[in-house]
């Protein structure tokens, strides 16, 4: 039999064993399952002490106080948000101070993924701070935002979570990389026995190269959807108490009056530079005027002239 024969019946068990895990099977994921082959050779493979080396999350996962993370055979993706309201000149520190306490905790268990302060005056200043930590450390750093705020003359605007189900998302895909891994291992075995033509061997490895792709694919994205499990995000968005009468409150007017004085010298130059622009195409228009008018006078005075008498 044909290489190409076998390979091709070996994509299609592997695609028809893929399919019975459809959707009914994955409808109702069920609650205390054991991490598959995958997911053990992925915890293996993860640092020692890393949030990436926990286990998978289950009803067995608990914070310190013996409160679950994530409910069970569930795997959840949180976000969260929140508003902070401060002195404008607290707004910086404020948020270095956060930024610090993140960077100190160490890259495993939270890390900062983005932040910007903008000032326009003293007493409007905005910024924004954008984290991924642990869940457990992230909850304790969450309770203490309205102390921060309050111990910085501000207060805590706004606090809201967000929540994502990537439980089927995450268990297709391992099944998937399972199905993959499985074909790939019966396509090595038909290269290692060297059997059927040099094209159907060439086809073989094609097929692999294929196979190998679409592994490597799976894993990055099991490895995204983990990651966004494994450490939440938190949204922190920074801005200064509006003051009735500030040291700012004048400058509008400055800038307005400014820009007037600024924008009139912009139109004189404007004007000198048109007119010394415009001034040659004057001269020529203004001489052939006169040309046109001297002419015209000329033949008025001939006709207005009496005929002279003939000899």
């Amino acid at each position: 039999m044909r290489l190409s024969v076998i390979c091709a019946a070996l994509a299609a068990a592997l695609a028809l064993s893929a399919c019975e895990g459809g959707p009914e099977h994955y409808a109702e994921p069920a609650p205390q399952a054991a991490p598959d082959s995958v997911t053990r050779a992925r915890m293996a493979a993860a640092p020692s002490g890393g949030v990436a080396a926990r286990e998978a999350v289950t009803d067995s996962e608990t914070a310190g106080d013996g409160e679950s993370i994530h409910p069970a055979g569930m795997l959840l993706a949180y976000a969260y948000a929140a508003t902070v309201e401060a002195p404008g000149a607290a707004v910086r520190g404020l948020m270095e101070a956060h930024e610090g306490a993140c960077r100190a905790a160490g890259p495993q268990v939270c890390v900062v993924t983005g932040g910007s302060v903008n000032a326009w005056g003293e007493d409007n200043v905005r910024g924004a701070l954008s984290i991924r930590a642990d869940p457990r450390w992230l909850q304790n750093f969450r309770d203490g935002l309205r102390g921060d705020a309050e111990a910085a003359g501000g207060r805590l605007v706004s606090l809201s979570t967000s929540t994502e189900d990537l439980t089927r998302q995450i268990t297709d895909t391992e099944a998937r990389l399972e199905a993959q891994e499985r074909l790939r291992d019966r396509l090595l075995a038909l290269l290692d026995r060297q059997s059927g033509t040099v094209g159907d061997l060439l086809q073989v490895e094609r097929e692999l190269a294929r196979v190998q792709g679409g592994i490597d694919s799976a894993r990055a994205q099991i490895a995204v959807m983990r990651a966004r499990v494994d450490m939440s995000r938190l949204d922190i968005s920074y801005q200064s108490r509006p003051s009735p009468v500030g040291r700012d409150v004048f400058r509008p007017l400055k800038d307005a009056l400014d820009g007037a004085v600024a924008n009139t010298v912009r139109a004189l130059a404007f004007l000198v530079e048109a007119a010394a622009f415009l001034l040659p195409f004057a001269i020529i228009l203004i001489l052939l005027l006169w040309l046109g008018l001297r002419a015209l006078r000329r033949r008025k005075a001939k006709k207005a002239a009496p005929p002279q008498p003939a000899g």
